[in-house]
């Protein structure tokens, strides 16, 4: 029985090769044409024969009856051919599939490169009705990519043929077919044929094949935007059809929502990933989203001129502040699947702006930003953007970044200046800075160790006065005195800030560069007038002063002890 059942196969598939092989002799058709037909018709016998088997096993009592087939319908030879016959069928199907390609790509004929198409299809049609069985998963996979094989042929059935292809460019329009196409796949898999079938044999194939043809049409879409960025496609997207330049878009819409549909609202087998797989795909929407920018940049370049080329820091920096809004307002409503991968990327939005200021050089731009003082302002921006991110966040290591950036901001400012410039004026570029780290450092002491904010304190001061030292020597020759007095004023003031908030850093130094600051004032002096008399009155007038303090210390050794116990227990 299980011979005449393999007989009985072969014989159908054998009479219908041979009368498509007559028909073709018969009618003098081109070898391709009656090759075409010759595998047409041995497939689609094979499908029928799988359809058959597939009844057979459903109602083998009734059609055996009905058919007279005999012993064939048993169970056990029934099963035995559903055994061998799906692995028979996946060999064919797939040897079938060259010849498909090569026949779309070479018939100059529409009409029968829509024909060649049917070749996967039936092969598909040859597994998927006795690949069935829980166990046969394998064949359910093969015979879904055999109709995503057809669906790519089928797109690119209507182009011209491959081989007139001439150049890199010309052969954009099938790269573009085969990303709309893998997408297109992509979506009706999971989200349209799986619910309409609501068989849950059938879930496992249809949500992996789904996310496997989206990820290879994402990949063509890369590399075609790859290839558009790098030139290599010449104008061919800008020249393309509407109704191309459409489908890319609307291709990158439709990655972006099914992203985004499995990272708010999975269903089926997409309900088992975990968090961070659905904030992963917020991410890769996220970049989803930037390519079809990209897309509609090369699409349409026109739309990217004017004030948007002049102010696209400014744009980026916008939608930036956007997403840690709506980063901050979704954590608040507990979307955390969305909230972190927004907030995020807002904290990574700026560094494009930043970096991209000083290599992206649009000709038709009045006005570019890689100029000294046109980077201070996005700086800046920058700086107040993080500051708003530490603010929602509570993040000291958010405040130190935007104090960074703001400082920042200041140097390119003064570098943008000739007269301002470090080697004119080193006071300018160090002592803000520093004077903002000791109120960072002070204002937020309870969180750092106690020995980073005691580093920090004489890293701080010493580098404040040390600029303003610097300015005193650079300038001394110049006649100007306005640098001594200042450095006198700076060393008082943090003699009294060292007293007031009893931290002894401050005093230490405060007590050193004031005599610093009267060294200069005399060597400022004795420069003026070109005398050394200066030097005498100024060596007096210091041996008298400490004559006179040992003197009070000497009397009051009581009173001096005890300050110097309770100077102890000051901060350092």
């Amino acid at each position: 029985p299980a011979k005449r059942g393999m007989a009985f196969y072969f014989s159908l598939v054998s009479f219908a090769m041979v009368v498509a092989a007559v028909l073709g002799v018969g009618a003098q058709l081109p070898n391709s044409y009656a090759w075409l037909i010759w595998m047409t018709s041995g497939l689609g016998a094979m499908a029928a024969i799988a359809g058959l088997l597939r009844e057979m096993v459903r109602e083998a009592s009734s059609l055996n009856v009905t058919l007279k087939f005999g012993s064939i319908t048993e169970p056990a030879k029934l099963r035995h051919a559903m055994h061998w016959m799906p692995a028979l069928h996946t060999v064919v199907a797939t040897l079938a599939l060259v010849p498909s390609i090569l026949l779309v790509l070479s018939f100059e004929e529409r009409t029968l490169r829509v024909a060649a198409t049917c070749l996967p299809l039936l092969g598909a049609l040859a597994i998927l009705p006795i690949a069935s069985e829980r166990r046969t998963h394998l064949y359910r996979y093969f015979g879904l990519s055999l109709i995503s094989a057809t669906l790519v042929l089928l797109f690119w059935a209507d182009l011209p043929v491959a081989w007139s292809v001439a150049s890199v460019g010309d052969a954009w329009i099938f790269f573009h077919r085969a990303f709309v196409a893998f997408v297109l796949l992509g979506i009706l898999y999971p989200l349209v044929v799986l619910p309409w079938l609501r068989n849950e044999d059938w879930v496992k194939p249809l949500t992996h094949v789904g996310w496997f043809t989206l990820a290879i049409g994402i990949t063509i879409g890369c590399v075609m935007l790859g290839g558009e960025a790098a030139k290599v496609w010449d104008t061919a997207a800008v020249d393309a059809s509407l109704a191309t330049k459409w489908m890319s878009i609307l291709a990158w819409i439709a990655v972006t929502t099914r992203l985004l549909q499995f990272a708010i609202r999975p269903f089926s087998l997409d309900r088992f990933a975990s968090d961070n797989t659905r904030k992963l795909a917020v991410y890769i929407a996220e970049v989803s989203l930037a390519l079809l920018c990209g897309s509609c940049y090369f699409h349409f370049p026109d739309l990217f001129g004017g004030l948007f080329v002049k102010w696209w820091p400014i744009v980026v920096f916008a939608i930036a502040m956007l997403s840690a809004l709506i980063g901050h307002w979704l954590r608040r409503i507990d979307q955390h699947i969305i909230a972190d991968p927004v907030w995020q990327s807002s904290l990574l939005l700026p560094i494009i702006p930043l970096a991209g200021a000083w290599w992206f050089h649009p000709q038709q731009a009045e006005w570019l930003w890689a100029s000294w003082s046109g980077y201070a302002f996005l700086l800046l921006t920058a700086a107040l953007l993080y500051g708003l991110h530490s603010w929602l966040q509570n993040s000291i290591r958010l405040r130190g970044l935007a104090g960074t950036l703001m400082l920042l901001s200041f140097w390119a400012f003064l570098q943008s200046n000739p007269s301002l410039r470090f080697l004119e004026h080193p006071q300018f570029w160090l002592l803000p800075p520093t004077l903002a780290v000791l109120i960072f450092v002070e204002l937020n002491r309870s969180r750092l160790a106690p020995s980073v904010v005691v580093a920090i304190r004489y890293l701080a001061v010493i580098i404040a006065y040390l600029s303003s030292t610097a300015e005193v020597f650079l300038k001394a020759f110049e006649g100007q005195l306005w640098q001594p007095l200042l450095l006198l004023v700076l060393a008082l003031t943090g003699i009294a800030a060292g007293i007031i908030l009893r931290v002894r850093a401050f005093l230490y130094c405060g007590m050193t560069f004031t005599i610093v600051a009267l060294l200069g004032m005399v060597w400022h002096a004795q420069q003026a007038i070109g005398q050394v008399w200066p030097w005498w009155a100024f060596g007096i007038a210091t041996g008298v002063s400490l004559i006179v303090l040992l003197g009070y210390f000497e009397k009051n050794r009581p009173k001096v002890v005890a300050y110097l116990e309770k100077f102890k227990q000051w901060d350092q």
